[in-house]
């Protein structure tokens, strides 16, 4: 079977799959921290070798990412303070503020990855503790307007028991994520197994998809064919009126009226009939036209510019 980006997953099929997880209750052990580093490691090979066209394994930590901004901070400020000297020569007011060491780091941290960011703190602190974690996101890039994705984490607790986190990430702003966090204690085959129903869910939302755009095509196809019998039973109906009275006219049919030309001895007069109401419009058509006519023999004319 070949897998492609997961992109007829909804949110609610994400979130039945890992509910379900949950009436399972599997637990694994494993106390040994070099055991439980091999597992990780194992299963993310596992992974990759077979769904890497839909998930994204994630890597770095906090440690690491604290000393390369610690790094960058010292040229950060060296090159503020050139800014601010060349500002001063050039006579303006403006300066800009430098930020401290923390806040510099925690705003890059923030800005280059975003809402997988959260993963440094909670789950990879340290380089030891990235080795014994499977951090992924589902790359679920279709066109829908959800603000959601979602984030995964396999790890071994405090009491050494292997477990998977979902974090639903909704994004508000440009600045500001909302994370939601739910866990489950599961296995490994576990694991493998709701990759495996996001593959299935997600080959069922391409064929149901599709069978509603037939669907769709379907009844597009009836809108247009009803809307084509009522505009020629529309033109019908006011021809079949304005037949009956001796007049020289031509019929313009617009989005959504039809506009009467009528050729009168100096010019023309226009009337304008709306399809929503033509129905109830018709009976008052022929009286209308009577009045126009009647007028243009009295030498009395209408001038009406919105029509």
């Amino acid at each position: 079977m070949k897998y492609t980006r997961l992109e007829y997953l909804g949110k609610t099929d994400i979130d039945k799959s890992f509910k379900k997880l949950k009436n399972d209750k599997t637990i694994v052990l494993n106390t040994d921290y070099k055991n439980s580093k091999e597992t990780i490691k194992e299963l993310t090979e596992l992974i990759l070798s077979k769904y890497n066209d839909f998930i994204k394994v994630l890597k770095g930590n906090l440690q690491e990412i604290t000393n390369k901004y610690k790094a960058e901070y010292i040229e950060y400020v060296e090159e503020k303070k050139e800014q601010n000297k060349r500002r001063y020569g050039a006579y303006t007011t403006y300066y800009s503020s430098i930020m401290l060491e923390d806040e510099y780091i925690n705003n890059q941290i923030n800005y280059r990855y975003r809402s997988d960011a959260v993963r440094f703190r909670k789950y990879t602190p340290t380089k030891e503790a990235e080795e014994s974690v499977l951090y992924f996101n589902l790359e679920r890039a279709y066109n829908s307007h959800s603000n959601f994705s979602f984030n995964f984490c396999v790890y071994y607790n405090s009491e050494h028991i292997l477990c998977l986190d979902m974090i639903t990430i909704k994004s508000k702003n440009r600045e500001k994520d909302v994370y939601e966090f739910d866990t489950v204690k599961i296995s490994v085959s576990k694991v493998l197994e709701l990759l495996e129903t996001f593959v299935v869910l997600n080959i069922k939302g391409e064929e149901n998809y599709k069978k509603r755009q037939i669907k769709l095509k379907d009844n597009k196809i009836k809108k247009e064919k009803i809307s084509q019998l009522k505009r020629k039973a529309g033109i019908i109906n006011v021809k079949k009126i304005l037949d009956e009275i001796d007049l020289d006219y031509t019929i313009l049919e617009m989005y959504g009226a039809f506009k009467i030309n009528i050729a009168l001895n100096k010019g023309i007069t226009t009337i304008k009939v709306p399809k929503k109401n033509l129905n109830e419009s018709l009976p008052y058509l022929s009286e209308f036209v009577e009045a126009v006519l009647k007028a243009n023999k009295l030498n009395i004319y209408f001038k009406h510019l919105n029509i």
